[in-house]
């Protein structure tokens, strides 16, 4: 089960990959969204990601724009469960009905628990 997460915060990235890391996921990093589009078009050493958790406020693209991305690529496995973390209540309140793999929206700062569920979750939606 792997899961790539694109966020610019370095700390962000380490707290999620080493919860995820000890419970035996397997973590693709990327620091902005343009990074996170090649690692999902190529993966990383054979891996590619099963899901995927996603900030919204990127350097360059941001979340939204690289949903639309995701969405527009034929390289990119279409059905990707997201699990999208952001820091602004406005961007979690926006409706995600015009992106069918978002799974679920948290909102910064997120506990483990959050953070655990959410992508368990996003990993039932795949293998349902």
């Amino acid at each position: 089960m792997t899961v790539l997460i694109v966020d610019d915060e370095a700390n962000i990235r380490k707290f999620a990959a080493a919860n995820l890391t000890r419970r035996g996921y397997r973590v693709i990093e990327a620091g902005d969204a343009e990074e996170g589009l090649e690692r999902l078009r190529h993966g990383t050493a054979g891996d590619v990601a099963e899901v995927l958790l996603l900030d919204i406020k990127l350097p360059g693209m941001s979340g939204w724009n690289l949903l639309e991305a995701i969405a527009g690529d034929p390289d990119v496995p279409q059905n990707i469960p997201v699990v999208i973390m952001t820091a602004s209540v406005t961007d979690a309140s926006i409706s995600t009905a015009a992106y069918p793999n978002v799974v679920e929206v948290l909102v910064k700062p997120v506990s483990t628990d959050q953070l655990l569920r959410a992508v368990q979750n996003a990993f039932t939606r795949v293998t349902n």
